[in-house]
């Protein structure tokens, strides 16, 4: 697309749900799918753009995305529909409809030869059996990628061979080719795999990498396992800067795949109301399951309202409503039985909009890596000594117990809660992101500058000097509202040297910036808005200006 042309004024991607909704929204929440529709078809009401919706599978989200699009969208707009099921680019009256074709059978020896032998082609004597391996996979992008990484290192034909059997046998079914790529996998990295399947597919690195280590003591290694095996992808995260954490992504198939071997064999993770019901109906099942995904509001099984123990639950995300408060009536709704239920071996436990002002004993488990109460009422904590992601922004927490602040913690947020200050010796080497916006914190302890932090925002703090610390790998320091701020140390620059993204936002008394700051030769923005009291920039940053780094300079 020209970004020129007037003609168009933007382009939008939206995945299918309520988030994408959320994406035109920017801050303004949405309250329902009436007042979702309202709000996109007014944000969009008249402008040209091209809009993807990404993967929709149900006629519901065509009503909630699709028809306030189609009615308010400028004339000169392009929709995108993708979804695995015909029918609902045909309801949803489409103009053109495209079937992705299979690939070639020289594009296929391109691709699976790319996998399996890092060249374009097989080796003379694996040729004619890889060519009956393509032809099995019946040009299968994603088949053809994954049987090649299942080849890759293998180069007796014999191997081959019975893998050609295999695929014969089953040359209809995509999820038993697919099943053939976790052969040669060991038992903690295949449940790794079913893992990620059902619960960690759009997650961050840094959250799904602590709960693998927690449970199976290692979590880079697997990923990079079943990253190699193209079981999964790491993706760009979206942002301001260029930071080294990565979401985990996975082909829709393999995803399937892994929740149907979960379905038909293990039983022991749940990931929707379904599942849930199946999984804790029995007392078998429920003493076995490993993980759970379910609404804080979903009435449970007779037989699982008494149940007080799961004692192999390992993930445990409970999805409460911010309107339920302590309303929820009912012993046997979800919210009321897992509170009071003892999972000792809980290695990550996920309840944002959690009623309850303490962790409930049960669920405090030592062994926790991850914690996410965003958004609770919660107002006080254990003495958690393990944890390597936590999440508290929202909540009434006054004060975090310093073992918290360990050398395995890697990401915490604490915006918009009460914390005035925080331990003076808290000593976090591997901290790469720390989030205190909106919080009377007025000084950061030098034990928290840790040299591969990479994100700090200390917005709307009482923070009124940066430390000279050195910081190589920061990108992006976010001082936006620090009132009290009146000037950027002299070796800022030189302390700095990765920095990408410097907002100094109403930063109201800062009265100058020292020509240091010309030495960041990274800068990609810097904000300046409603710095009232600074007169000029320094000559050395204005040579680094140019319109794409410079916002709200003047």
């Amino acid at each position: 697309m020209d970004p020129t042309n007037d003609e168009m004024h933007g382009s939008v991607f939206l995945p299918s749900g309520i988030k994408g909704i959320n994406a035109i929204a920017g801050l303004e929440p949405i309250i329902n799918e009436v007042h979702g529709n309202a709000l996109l078809s007014s944000r969009l009401r008249g402008i040209n753009a091209l809009v993807v919706l990404d993967d929709v599978d149900s006629d519901k989200q065509l009503e909630a995305l699709y028809d306030p699009l189609r009615s308010s969208l400028g004339p000169n707009s392009v929709v995108i529909i993708t979804s695995r099921d015909r029918h609902i680019l045909e309801h949803a009256q489409s103009r053109h409809i495209f079937e992705i074709q299979e690939l070639d059978e020289g594009s296929s020896q391109r691709l699976i030869s790319w996998h399996a032998f890092l060249k374009p082609e097989a080796p003379v004597r694996l040729k004619e059996v890889s060519e009956r391996v393509i032809s099995a996979c019946r040009g299968l992008p994603l088949s053809l990628k994954v049987m090649g990484a299942h080849f890759y290192h293998k180069s007796e034909k014999q191997y081959w061979d019975e893998s050609l059997h295999f695929l014969r046998q089953n040359e209809g079914e995509i999820f038993r080719v697919l099943k053939r790529s976790l052969d040669g996998l060991e038992s903690a990295q295949r449940n790794s795999f079913l893992d990620i399947s059902c619960f960690f597919v759009g997650s961050t690195d840094v959250i799904c990498r602590a709960y693998l280590e927690g449970v199976y003591g290692v979590g880079w290694t697997h990923l990079n396992v079943l990253h190699s095996r193209c079981l999964l992808t790491f993706e760009k995260e979206v942002g301001n800067c260029d930071t080294k954490q990565r979401s985990i992504g996975m082909h829709d198939h393999l995803r399937d795949m892994g929740r149907q071997i979960v379905r038909e064999k293990e039983k022991n993770r749940a990931w929707d109301e379904e599942t849930a019901k199946e999984s804790l109906k029995l007392e078998s099942t429920r003493s076995a399951l490993w993980g759970l995904l379910i609404n804080s509001a979903m009435a449970l099984p007779y037989e699982a309202a008494k149940c007080d123990s799961f004692p192999e639950l390992k993930f445990l995300r409970v999805v409460g409503d911010p309107q339920d408060g302590e309303s929820l009536q009912g012993k046997n709704l979800a919210t009321n039985v897992l509170r009071n239920a003892h999972c000792e071996e809980l290695r990550l436990l996920d309840w944002r909009n959690a009623p309850f002002r303490e962790v409930p004993p049960g669920l405090a488990s030592a062994n926790l890596r991850v914690l996410d109460l965003r958004d609770s009422i919660i107002a006080q904590l254990p003495a958690f000594k393990n944890l390597r992601y936590v999440d508290l922004a929202g909540t009434s927490i006054s004060e975090v117990p310093h073992e918290i602040f360990s050398a395995n913690l890697e990401y915490m947020d604490l915006s918009r809660t009460k914390i005035k200050e925080l331990p003076s010796g808290a000593l976090c080497p591997n901290l790469r992101r720390l989030y205190l916006l909106d919080t009377e914190i007025s000084e950061v302890p030098h034990g928290l500058y840790s040299t591969i932090l990479e994100i700090l925002g200390i917005s709307g703090t009482k923070i009124s000097e940066v430390q000279e610390v050195y910081l190589p790998n920061i990108l992006e320091l976010d001082m936006r509202g620090c009132k009290g701020l009146k000037r950027l140390p002299p070796t800022f620059g030189d302390s700095m040297p990765s920095l990408q993204h410097l907002d100094l936002d109403e930063c109201e008394r800062l009265q100058a910036l020292d020509s240091s700051i010309g030495k960041l030769a990274h800068l990609r923005k810097l904000w300046l808005f409603k710095c009232h009291q600074l007169m000029r920039l320094p000559k050395e940053l204005t040579e680094l200006l140019s319109p794409q780094l410079c916002r709200n300079c003047g």
